[in-house]
């Protein structure tokens, strides 16, 4: 891709940017708007020019994170871990499409309003990390990166939930 992609971009024929939302090591994520749903999803592309990482490096990652977000799929997929919607080659780079997770970074909870001290959000919180991680552990997935910015949490039906 010759130039970095913008609010408005379409994106595999299908997924029209909305905003930047947030990037990585590897990563750029866009909200963007599913054109036949209506729906939100993000849409990851490779963060080339602000990664210390070396393309090739960025690439493997990608295929990697492709192939493990199609494994548990197949798998039947679990309420708190991102689901992936769709994936392919966009003007030479690969993009993959993820559920859009209308929430906010544990971490970011953290720093806001410190630890959480409430026994039963502790609790929630920490029954759905366990409960995903022995979904991806049962799927022979071993996930090396968990930490408070790589949880997001949600409000669904009242309660917070990691995905």
């Amino acid at each position: 891709m010759s130039q970095q992609p913008a609010t408005g971009d379409l994106v595999l024929g299908r997924y029209e940017l909305a905003e930047h939302v947030g990037e990585g090591g590897f990563a750029e994520v866009y909200r963007a708007v599913d054109t036949r749903t209506g729906g939100d999803v993000a849409v990851k592309y490779p963060n080339y020019e602000g990664s210390r990482n070396d393309r090739d490096v960025i690439d493997e990652y990608f295929q990697k994170e492709e192939k493990t977000l199609a494994r548990i799929r197949d798998a039947g997929g679990h309420d708190n871990l991102m689901s992936l919607v769709d994936c392919g080659d966009h003007e030479g780079v690969s993009v993959l499409v993820v559920e859009y997770v209308d929430g906010f970074e544990l971490d970011d909870a953290i720093h806001r309003t410190g630890p959480l001290e409430e026994t039963e959000e502790v609790r929630e919180v920490g029954i759905a990390l366990c409960d995903a991680m022995s979904f991806l552990h049962e799927t022979e997935i071993v996930y090396r990166d968990l930490k408070p910015d790589n949880v997001m949490v949600t409000n669904r039906g009242g309660e917070a939930t990691p995905v």
